[in-house]
């Protein structure tokens, strides 16, 4: 596994849209700040909606699809 790059999970978390803006994470200012540890990828990411359903099923979104661009092996932390 290569070195991750906090330009290419940006890069990365611009493919998940957030449902009721219609919105890239980026474009919508959800993605708060990301720490970049080894193989650990911490996120916070602040979204405009209560509803769980949404959260959870974004951040299951967002893990699977670092996982895929980058490796199985990482760890991602999504507060």
């Amino acid at each position: 596994m290569s070195e991750i790059n906090k330009m290419d999970v940006i890069s990365y978390l611009n493919e998940i849209i957030e449902p009721s803006s219609k919105k890239d994470l980026i474009s919508l200012g959800a993605v708060k700040d990301i720490k970049i540890n080894d193989s650990k990828i911490d996120l916070l990411i602040e979204l405009p909606t209560t509803a769980h359903h949404i959260k959870d099923k974004l951040k299951n979104e967002i893990v699977e699809l670092l996982r895929n661009k980058i490796s199985n092996d990482i760890e991602v932390n999504i507060d």
